[in-house]
């Protein structure tokens, strides 16, 4: 199976959601990038990437964790990306 970078892509109302799921993904093990609102998006903004070779199967288990982690920080997880390859 190859490795790959995946992105996860998750918006929250106010800093202290943000920051709060910013630490919960990085105890797990998440490269995570925390961007304020700007002039195009109103919402607090992360992006949690990691490295993983995944089948189907444990996208779909860490895509239920991350609507989790989410929604645990009242916030929305907008899906998962990697680039092909």
């Amino acid at each position: 199976m190859v490795t790959r970078l995946y992105e996860h892509f998750f918006y929250f109302d106010d800093e202290t959601s943000a920051h709060s799921a910013e630490d919960d993904l990085v105890e797990a093990g998440f490269d995570v990038e925390t961007l304020p609102p700007d002039a195009g998006v109103e919402a607090w903004s992360l992006l949690a990437t990691h490295q993983a070779s995944l089948d189907a199967a444990q996208l779909d288990e860490l895509t239920t964790e991350m609507e989790s982690l989410a929604c645990l920080h009242g916030g929305t997880y907008d899906g998962w990306g990697t680039a092909r390859g």
